[in-house]
């Protein structure tokens, strides 16, 4: 089956790494499968927190989807031999400096359409090279390829899933508990976060944190959420910056926080408000 042929392919390593339980069933019950698969280097394209969301237990529905958008499911599988046309191809040939070149168009799984050119030097799936084709499986073929074949913005990864991957997940919860998802969800928003990690929130005792849901809770994670995208070089010590916390006895206005910065011969700490950055991430 597809799923150990994979197994068996060392150039693949990463999408083995990031290979969920789900996705291994996928692979073995689809009939008929043809499976255009990234090969390590590919990924490394990916920016690094991207690769940290990918490689969480969060990331299943869009590890779903970026497979579906390599897979190709028809009557029959795609052996490389049939890209030099098919009939059931849509094609059109063209001739440049003497060279014949073969536009297939196959659809995948996800909907999106990949282009199949093929030149006497090399054949192209879409963006990428064909690498290594026809590795045969009983349900299907694989063929390896050198890049990505993910339309620009085609995933959505926002800073909520992000937010999971960097062990934050008390924090997305307690968000969810008092419905300020729009702030980690909201891809066109500006704001720099302030996220204390799971182990941060496991030294609170009862009692210790507002109730889930309530309306004190909810002024409290605003108060984590700064208008704007803030980066280290950008803030000056005693700064104040605008939170997302709106507050009635400031006629609306928005509570601030201040900024602290010490610097020292070889490093500068941070403080929001009092408390220390541990480290820094920008999405």
């Amino acid at each position: 089956m597809i799923a150990t042929v994979v197994s068996q392919q060392p150039s693949v390593s990463y999408f083995n790494k990031v290979l969920t339980a789900e996705i291994s069933e996928l692979l073995n019950t689809t009939t008929e499968l043809t499976l255009f698969l990234p090969v390590d280097s590919a990924w490394a394209a990916l920016d690094p927190l991207e690769r940290l969301y990918l490689e969480s237990e969060f990331a299943t529905d869009d590890l779903t989807r970026i497979l579906n958008m390599h897979a190709v499911v028809e009557k029959g599988v795609r052996w490389s031999d049939s890209f030099v046309p098919a009939t059931n191809c849509q094609y059109r040939v063209c001739l440049a400096s003497h060279t014949t070149l073969i536009f297939g168009i196959v659809t995948t799984i996800d909907g999106t359409v990949l282009d199949i050119v093929v030149t006497s030097e090399k054949t192209t799936i879409s963006s990428a090279e064909l690498i290594q084709p026809d590795i045969y499986a009983s349900n299907g073929v694989l063929h390896l390829v050198s890049s990505l074949l993910v339309p620009p913005g085609a995933l959505q990864l926002t800073p909520e899933k992000y937010l999971l991957a960097l062990n934050c997940t008390s924090f997305v919860s307690l968000l969810h508990s008092v419905n300020l998802t729009s702030l980690i969800n909201d891809t066109d928003a500006k704001y720099t976060i302030l996220a204390p990690k799971d182990d941060v929130l496991s030294v609170f005792g009862d009692g210790e944190l507002p109730e889930r849901g309530t309306e004190e809770l909810k002024r409290l994670l605003q108060y984590h959420f700064i208008l704007g995208r803030w980066t280290p070089k950008k803030l000056k010590d005693g700064m104040l910056l605008e939170t997302a916390l709106e507050e009635k006895g400031l006629d609306g206005g928005n509570q601030v926080l201040d900024i602290q910065i010490a610097d020292d011969d070889k490093t500068s700490s941070i403080q929001f408000g009092g408390v220390g950055v541990i480290g820094d991430k920008s999405v």
